[in-house]
């Protein structure tokens, strides 16, 4: 098969599916993965699709980018964000005191912990604390600060300095991207500083990342020191999961489904 005879088949792939993941590609043709990223930058550059981290989807699909109501991005991937979350939750015992960060991942992970265990959560985010408030064996924390609307997020220096009056004893986190090296991004840089003041006061860091944002980037890299556990599903590349271990990264992989 030529290049373009694939690059066809690529397309008529991705027009069927919606959307298309590099390990997809890679297995559907028999080819690399740089082969397969090449040929979606070609392919993007020709206007017929738009590349996504990890992937892309059809250009008439296009749903959302990094300033998209977080409401619109809650409805993506929504299964796999499901099962990361009931495996974030088997890490908590009764009476932790917690951080849940923002996104659309997290709000997923909210839902899970109703009714679970008695918890202490600390978060910036204002949609996680209106899902737990339901729950009478929760107490609620948040940290104040800016509002931004499109991720409904509380940021800047009032959110961080209340962040280090807390004692926590786990985080849990999504990011925009991580890299091969197992780097973390973000899009916004208030954003990035708060985190990286968490990872400088928490001693157990969870990322409930999908496997369509790893080998990526983003805007804003995470600056911490202290590894973290990346908790993802089960489209991650084993090559690059066994490459974040080599750097000292913890990764729990989602069973494949029956």
């Amino acid at each position: 098969m030529t290049k373009q005879e694939r690059q066809k088949a690529i397309l008529a792939l991705l027009q069927e599916k919606g959307e298309l993941h590099v390990q997809t590609i890679c297995r559907s043709f028999h080819i690399v993965a740089m082969t397969a990223r090449r040929d979606l930058m070609e392919l993007e550059q020709m206007g017929a699709l738009i590349r996504t981290h990890g992937g892309a989807i059809a250009k008439e699909k296009k749903t959302f980018d990094a300033q998209t109501p977080f409401a619109k991005r809650r409805k993506l991937h929504t299964e796999k964000k499901r099962q990361l979350a009931h495996i974030a939750r088997g890490f908590l015992k009764e009476h932790d005191r917690i951080f849940l960060a923002s996104g659309s991942t997290m709000d997923m992970f909210a839902s899970a912990l109703l009714h679970y265990l008695p918890l202490t959560v600390v978060t910036d985010a204002v949609n996680v604390a209106y899902e737990l408030y339901q729950d009478s064996r929760l107490t609620i924390f948040m940290l104040g600060g800016e509002l931004r609307s499109n991720s409904l997020t509380l940021t800047g220096p009032i959110a961080q300095t209340n962040l280090k009056q807390f004692q926590l004893s786990k985080a849990f986190l999504s990011v925009n991207a991580i890299d091969e090296k197992g780097n973390l991004y973000t899009d916004s840089v208030v954003e990035s500083g708060l985190l990286e003041t968490l990872f400088s006061i928490v001693e157990e860091v969870y990322v409930l990342c999908d496997s369509s944002k790893l080998n990526s980037r983003d805007f804003i890299a995470i600056s911490h020191e202290q590894s973290y556990t990346l908790i993802t599903d089960q489209g991650a590349d084993e090559s690059l999961l066994e490459a974040y271990r080599q750097c000292g990264i913890r990764v729990v992989k989602a069973a494949p489904q029956i």
